[in-house]
Parts: C-alpha cells; sequence; structure tokens
C-alpha cells in the first residue's frame, strides 16, 4: 500500500512538472498561437462560404516600385486580385488590361494604404456595397471598360472622405440607384461616358458639391430633371452630347456660377430655353449646340448678345432668314481661330432652294427692305423686311401685301442631309435668273406688274368711251 501511495505522489509530481514546462515553453507564444488558428479558421470559413482562394502574391506577379510605391501588375492574365504579400505598403495599384471578373473587400483587405486603384479594362460585371470598406484612403477609382451594369445604393461606402475622381466609362450601365454615390463630398471628376443610361435620378449628384467635370456622353438620355444638378455649384464642364435629348428644361444650370462650357451637341434638340430662363452665367465660355435640328436660327441669336460666349451650332438645318443673317454678322466678327473652331467639324449653313448655302457666301439678299407698290386702289403700307431670296411670283406678290414673311414658314423643316451642299453651276444655268441679282429680279417683276395693271385700267377705260356715244346715238334714234 505504501508501495502504491509512493507511485500515486511520483505521477503527480511529473504531471505538475509537465504543466509547468508547458506553460514556460508555449506562454509567451500563445497570442500567436491564437492568433494563426483564428486566421486559419477564418480561412475555412471563406473557402465553404465560396471566397476564392488567393495562391498568387503580389511580389511573385507584379513589379513593385519602392519609390513610388507603386505595385505594377498590369497585362498578366490575372483573374483574381493577388495576395497583398510584398506589397503592403503601395499607394498605387494597377491591375488593368487583366481578366478579373471578381473585387470585393476581401480581395482588397491587404491593401489598405493603397490612394489609386486601377481595374480598367477587366471583366468585371458588379461592384457591391462595402466593397471598398478597407480602402478607406482611395483617391481614384479607375472601372472603365468593364461589364458593370448596375451601381447601388452606398457602392462605393468607405472612400467618403478621400475619393477624388471616378471613371466608370466604356461599361454597362443601365441603371444608377439614387444614393449609389451618396456622401463623396471630394469628388471632383466623374465619368459615366459611353453606357446605356437612359433616366437619372433626381438627386444621383445632390451629395457632390466639388464637382468641377461630369461627363454623360453617349448614353441614351431622352430627359433630364431641371433639378439634376442642383447642389454641384462648382461644375466647370459638363458634356452630355450624344444622347437623345430632345428638349432642354428650364433653370437647368440655375445656381451654377461656376461652369465654363456645356456640350450638347449630337441630340435631337428643336428648341432651347433663353440664357436667362436656362440659368446661364457671364462665366459660361463655350455652348456646343451642333448636330441637333435647330431649324429657326432665332433661338440660337439670344446667346450671341453675351459677351465672350462661343456658341457652336453647326450642322443644324436652319432656314435662311433674317435671323441667320445676324447670325452671319456675329461669326464675322469672330476671330479666325474661333471661326474656324465653330465650322471646322460641322458646317454652318442654312437651307437656300433646296440647298445648302455657307454661312460664308453672300446672304445679303436673303432678308430684304423692298419699297411695298402702291397700285390703283391699294392702300399704302409701311415697308417691312421681306425675305426674297427663292420666293415665286405668288410669295413675293404676298408678302408686299400684307406682313412680312419668312423663308421658313414657306416650306417645311428638314435634315441638312437631303439637300446638296449648294447649287450646281448647271442648276445656275437653268435659272431664269442666273446672272441677275434677286434685288434685279424682284425690282423687273414688280415694275412689270404695275405696267400691267396700269395697262388694263386704261384699256377700261378705252372701251367705256367707245360705248358710250354709241348708246347715246341709239337713244336718239328712238325718239
Amino acid at each position: 500500500m505504501l508501495v502504491t501511495f509512493k507511485l500515486y505522489n511520483d505521477v503527480v509530481v511529473m504531471v505538475l512538472i509537465l504543466g509547468t514546462l508547458k506553460y514556460q515553453v508555449f506562454g509567451s507564444t500563445s497570442e500567436q498561437l491564437t492568433s494563426t488558428t483564428l486566421k486559419d479558421l477564418m480561412e475555412k470559413e471563406r473557402r465553404i462560404e465560396g471566397y476564392p482562394q488567393i495562391t498568387q502574391t503580389c511580389e511573385s506577379v507584379c513589379e513593385y516600385d519602392d519609390w513610388y510605391q507603386r505595385a505594377k501588375c498590369n497585362n498578366r492574365g490575372l483573374r483574381l486580385i493577388p495576395n497583398s504579400i510584398g506589397c503592403e505598403e503601395a499607394h498605387m495599384l494597377e491591375l488593368h488590361e487583366n481578366v478579373i471578373t471578381n473585387i470585393t473587400s476581401y480581395l482588397l483587405s491587404g491593401y489598405g494604404n493603397i490612394e489609386t486603384l486601377d481595374l480598367s479594362h477587366n471583366k468585371i460585371a458588379s461592384v457591391k456595397p462595402g466593397t471598398f470598406d478597407s480602402t478607406r484612403f482611395l483617391e481614384n477609382i479607375f472601372l472603365s471598360a468593364n461589364l458593370i451594369t448596375e451601381l447601388e445604393n452606398g457602392t462605393f461606402k468607405g472612400t467618403e472622405h478621400h475619393l477624388v475622381r471616378l471613371f466608370l466609362d466604356n461599361n454597362k450601365l443601365t441603371e444608377i440607384h439614387p444614393f449609389a454615390l451618396r456622401k463623396l463630398r471630394k469628388l471632383k471628376t466623374l465619368t459615366f461616358s459611353n453606357n446605356k443610361l437612359t433616366f437619372l435620378p433626381e438627386n444621383v449628384f445632390s451629395d457632390l458639391a466639388e464637382m468641377q467635370y461630369l461627363h454623360l456622353t453617349g448614353n441614351r438620355l431622352t430627359y433630364l430633371d431641371s433639378n439634376i444638378f442642383s447642389g454641384c455649384s462648382q461644375l466647370r464642364s459638363i458634356s452630355i452630347d450624344r444622347n437623345y435629348l430632345t428638349v432642354i428644361p428650364a433653370a437647368l444650370l440655375r445656381g451654377l456660377t461656376s461652369l465654363r462650357s456645356m456640350d450638347l451637341s449630337y441630340n435631337h434638340i428643336k428648341s432651347i430655353p433663353s440664357p436667362i430662363d436656362l440659368g446661364i452665367h457671364n462665366n459660361l465660355q463655350t455652348l456646343n449646340l451642333c448636330n441637333n435640328r435647330f431649324t429657326s436660327s432665332a433661338t440660337i441669336t439670344t446667346y450671341i448678345d453675351n459677351t465672350g460666349l462661343l456658341v457652336i451650332c453647326g450642322s443644324n438645318p436652319f432656314e435662311c432668314d433674317c435671323s441667320f443673317q445676324r447670325l452671319q454678322d456675329w461669326f464675322n466678327r469672330q476671330s479666325g481661330e474661333k471661326r474656324n473652331l465653330i465650322t471646322s467639324r460641322s458646317p454652318l449653313e442654312c437651307k437656300w432652294n433646296a440647298s445648302l448655302t455657307s454661312i460664308d457666301d453672300d446672304l445679303s439678299s436673303v432678308c430684304l427692305v423692298l419699297p411695298t407698290p402702291t397700285l390703283i386702289g391699294s392702300p399704302v403700307t409701311s415697308q417691312e423686311p421681306i425675305p426674297v431670296t427663292g420666293s415665286t411670283t405668288s410669295q413675293v406678290l404676298a408678302a408686299t401685301s400684307s406682313t412680312t414673311r419668312r423663308y421658313s414658314d414657306q416650306e417645311p423643316s428638314v435634315s441638312s442631309l437631303d439637300y446638296e451642299r449648294k447649287p450646281t453651276p448647271e442648276t445656275l444655268r437653268n435659272n431664269s435668273c442666273y446672272g441677275k441679282s434677286s434685288d434685279t429680279v424682284n425690282f423687273e417683276l414688280l415694275t412689270v406688274l404695275g405696267v400691267v395693271n396700269i395697262c388694263l385700267v386704261v384699256a377700261v377705260i378705252v372701251i367705256l368711251t367707245r360705248k358710250l356715244p354709241e348708246k347715246n346715238a341709239r337713244k336718239c334714234e328712238s325718239v
């Protein structure tokens, strides 16, 4: 019994000794063991939940520049964002021109210091809210030329305090949720060009108080809310060209005191509010309205009185009328550099006799003041401007006997593509008025008409004079 008790004591002592040794050996690294175990568990959970297992590291597949703290991982056939090992201090992460299809907060978690992220020219189809939670110092995000179709509310949460530039051009965007850009108050450049947007929520830009450059070129927008730019007081340039806009709402630019240029070219616009109604300020320097569907240049001439504003309005189906002559006078007062800028890509022309005449041609006769002829029995009327170029005889007579007639009122407006650029020499030779100015033609026409009327009156008097004696003679014979 004594032997058994002694053996039991020895066992207890050994257990105590081993426990002490275990604590002394492993106690100092318990935190590390715990951390490693947690990481392993998290990794297993991620694999179970469908997160991709990253096997490539940044140092093995990328070129790292210590001086610029730049990780160049572009054009390497990558399908996933590589593990950050070796590039933890990177400020620039270049992943463009790969075949990356997925982007999540987990995949970016090791790059917490990056300021510029370039994921353009990949195969990314969606960006979920919370993706940028682990990259809070981002200033520039390049997501151009991907397959993104939708931006959900809170997509860029986590970048509110630093994001300055956001590029989403050349994607497949059809919808932007109202709060997709919420609280991005530092954002200065935003581009949605060449997408498939047909509608913009009213308040989608309301938080972008510092935005200066907005590009919406090449979408399918048919309508803009009058308050769409409300709150964007720092905007300097807006590009909405190559869309399907038909009208521009009043007050669209109200409050945009810093706006320098606006591009509305290549739309279907037929009319635009006056500068005051639109909300234009004196700082506006360039307004591009070329390749639209304006038929009356009177709408455009309300803008040319704004000192310092260059209006580019070529390739519109304008009518040759008094307003277009006024537009020509303004054009001729511009410098040679500005005239070339106005007409370099979109010729400025007006419709005349089913042809197009250039703004450089002689347009003195399109708005001519003619003396109103006084015919027998006709009241004297005041002189008014009459556009006589291309008019028929009946049109000239109607104009001289009533109110001013515009050429634009005589024929329906059509696109400039339906007409030749200029009348050919053969057409001019076949014209019976070839070689004569329109002033001479109309003067001769009115003179002939006056002579004809006088002759008719004289003929009536002669006939009546001859018939009166014969009638008196017959009465005498009967008596």
